[in-house]
């Protein structure tokens, strides 16, 4: 179930391909900022691998996976992120099955699977684990725009692809999935990959700018052959682009939103 298939991809692309059309601001952000390191390679390709898995995760289930895995009982620091429900994606179903649904991601029985080590889930350039043993991740799913967002509900202007219990569909991404995040690559607070929470999934804090670079809230792992340093961001169309840190602000937070509207003016679509 987790292998994929020429047909299948055609079928993801397919499926993406009619929501290309409602972006408002498209590849001028990313234009010029190819990467310029083996390791930057080796991580788009990581990322690329997951979006890939969460889209066929969409095919077969109709939506993205929640933020965190439902548990009423637990607080979503405490709950299994979204990458357990995509395990079977990424052709690690008998790891999934594995893992105690009803226990949070510290559980005893859950250690096991919280300190394996899976490829495609972190960069040759971060931490291998973090204190206690577990494997971390630096692809965080992006929630919206502000530290509310993933607790915003579903229909939010500020929403974005993941919330802690939101769930949302490609039609619901009326802002184009070609220019809609969905993981974005950070060095700050790595967490464990199974770690539901801000570990796994945060929105963009405001009071935080500038949102790219060396210790701000994502990127700071690569840089360009152009010498800027910048993210790899994973998209609603599969794609994973390199976004330069000089990108304006008002940008990389419409790129968060999935229905925001937003129409920015020419001069804020470019990176200097």
């Amino acid at each position: 179930m987790g292998r994929w298939t020429i047909r299948r991809t055609m079928i993801l692309i397919a499926a993406v391909a009619g929501l290309l059309g409602g972006c408002r601001f498209l590849g001028w952000v990313f234009a010029g900022r190819e990467l310029n390191c083996g390791h930057n390679m080796q991580c788009a390709s990581c990322q690329r691998n997951l979006v890939l898995g969460i889209l066929q995760y969409i095919y077969k289930t109709g939506s993205f996976p929640r933020g965190t895995w439902p548990n009423a009982d637990l607080k979503p620091d405490e709950r299994l992120s979204f990458y357990f429900a995509t395990l079977p994606y990424l052709d690690n179903e008998d790891l999934a099955k594995s893992i105690d649904q009803a226990g949070g991601w510290r559980a005893p029985q859950n250690r096991p699977a919280a300190v394996e080590r899976i490829g495609v889930m972190n960069c040759p350039q971060t931490p291998r684990q973090v204190p206690g043993g577990y494997v971390c991740t630096a692809y965080i799913g992006i929630a919206g725009l502000g530290v509310d967002a993933p607790v915003l509900p579903r229909g939010h202007r500020r929403a974005g692809i993941f919330g802690y219990d939101r769930q949302t569909t490609l039609k619901d991404i009326t802002d184009g999935a070609f220019c809609t995040m969905v993981l974005a690559e950070s060095s700050r607070s790595y967490g464990s990959w199974l770690t539901g929470g801000h570990a796994t999934v945060r929105g963009l804090n405001q009071s935080d700018q500038p949102y790219l670079g060396i210790d701000r809230q994502f990127g700071g792992l690569h840089f360009s052959r152009y010498g800027n340093g910048g993210a790899n961001i994973a998209f609603a169309d599969g794609s994973v682009r390199f976004i330069s840190e000089t990108i304006d602000p008002r940008v990389f937070e419409a790129l968060s939103t999935i229905a925001g509207g937003e129409n920015l003016p020419w001069k804020t679509w470019t990176t200097q």
